[in-house]
């Protein structure tokens, strides 16, 4: 897995890059070894007033066949939110890899008509 990190409101150092490379990276087991996914991840800090920080994850990248896997996260954490995002993307993972191939083609067939 190749990851791009983007992030403009706050500075993503190594630690955080390690940590988001360790825990989405995970995800590889379950995932073809034929394929090497480009996987975006943008990281927001937002102030809440209330609830002080607040880290938005969002997490995607494209399967063999045009499958788009997408999670979206907001917590208090960003080591939280990283592991929902994880969870997210490891249940449609599996999903869509649980279906036969024939449903997968009609799937996508209708999604592009």
């Amino acid at each position: 897995m190749k990851f791009n990190i983007k992030s403009k409101t706050m500075l993503v150092d190594n630690r955080i890059k390690e940590f988001i490379e360790k825990k989405i990276g995970s995800l590889a087991k379950i995932i073809p070894k034929s394929e090497i996914i480009p996987v975006d991840v943008e990281i927001e800090k937002n102030q809440n007033h209330q609830k002080g920080d607040i880290y938005k994850v969002v997490v995607q990248f494209l399967l063999k066949g045009g499958k788009l896997i997408r999670a979206v996260e907001k917590k208090e954490t960003f080591r939280l939110a990283i592991s929902k995002v994880k969870d997210e993307l490891e249940v449609q993972v599996k999903k869509y890899d649980h279906k036969p191939e024939s449903q997968r083609k009609k799937a996508l067939k209708i999604s592009t008509e």
